[in-house]
Order: structure tokens, then C-alpha cells, then sequence
């Protein structure tokens, strides 16, 4: 991926990136880097055309309460100001829990969008 701001230099980032359309939504799972150790990051998005891709984050306390309630495997790491939730489920039960619950993991405005020019 490339990115550009004005008055900046481009900038190019490499990664994985699989979609899904699941009901009405449309989910990525996005993996930065080329280093395959590294932790997955769910969200949503929504395309507007050809130019302008809006983008939705996941809840973290969907997450922490899903794993406390053991809705889905994970851990809950807390340590100080560093809190993380590793979601260890398996592909296909975490996609029964976003079929099910993917209205109220994502939040509800874009947390970012993306235009080309």
C-alpha cells in the first residue's frame, strides 16, 4: 500500500489483507508487516464508489467481555497503561460470533476514510 499526504513524500507499508461479506457487512482481517507472527486486526469497512473507503473499529470492550463470558477464546493482558485482548478462537467460530453479534462489535461512526485522487 501506498499512502500520500500533501506536502509529505508517499509512504508504502506492506501487509495481508482478507475480506469478507457476511449479511450486510463487509469485514477485513488486515496484518501489518510481512512478518506472519504478527497479531491480525479485525475491522469493518464500507466502499463509497470507486474513491472513498470508510473504515470501523472494533469495540475492545465487546471483546473483553466476550472472553470473559467465554463467547470466544482469549486472554485479557493487562499490564499497567498497556491493556491488549488476544482473541484466540478459531476461524470459524469467530466468524459465527461476528455473524451474530458484528452490529455492536464495530463502532457505530468511521473511525477513518480513505479517498483517492
Amino acid at each position: 500500500m501506498t499512502s500520500a499526504e500533501p506536502g509529505r513524500p508517499p509512504e508504502t507499508s506492506h501487509g495481508r489483507l482478507v475480506t469478507v461479506q457476511l449479511d450486510r457487512y463487509t469485514y477485513a482481517s488486515f496484518q501489518d508487516g510481512d512478518d506472519a507472527g504478527t497479531s491480525w486486526i479485525l475491522l469493518r469497512y464500507e466502499l463509497h464508489g470507486s474513491d472513498r473507503l470508510s473504515i470501523y473499529f472494533d469495540n475492545n470492550r465487546f471483546w473483553d467481555d466476550a472472553i470473559r463470558n467465554k463467547t470466544v477464546t482469549g486472554e485479557i493482558n493487562d499490564k499497567g497503561m498497556i491493556r491488549s485482548v488476544t482473541v484466540t478462537a478459531t476461524s470459524e467460530e469467530l466468524r459465527q460470533v461476528v455473524l451474530g453479534y458484528g452490529s455492536v462489535i464495530f463502532n457505530d461512526t468511521p473511525d477513518g476514510e480513505l479517498t483517492r485522487e
